[in-house]
């Protein structure tokens, strides 16, 4: 289940998102907008739990017509690998 409020999902950055409404990422300090107009999002190291598997949702809207939107959904296993890297398929 992803964090909502009466069926209406929450935002990554909504103060609602919290042990009680959980999210992977309701640690605050564990990942940080990358852009002014947060269109990308950095995941910092050590954020989520090895040896399990996330869930993301993204949902998009244009700027301009908001009728026009998008919505996609990633699987990302955390594993412990030596070298450490990022492989992203």
């Amino acid at each position: 289940m992803f964090p909502n409020v009466n069926g209406w999902l929450l935002t990554i950055d909504n103060p609602a998102n919290d042990s009680s409404n959980p999210s992977c990422l309701s640690n605050r300090t564990g990942w940080k907008f990358s852009n002014s107009n947060r269109s990308s999002l950095t995941i910092l190291s050590h954020s989520l739990q090895s040896n399990r598997t996330y869930q993301f949702m993204v949902q998009m809207q244009h700027r301009r017509n908001l009728t026009q939107q998008a919505t996609g959904y990633v699987l990302v296993k955390i594993d412990d690998t030596r070298p450490q890297m990022i492989a992203i398929g």
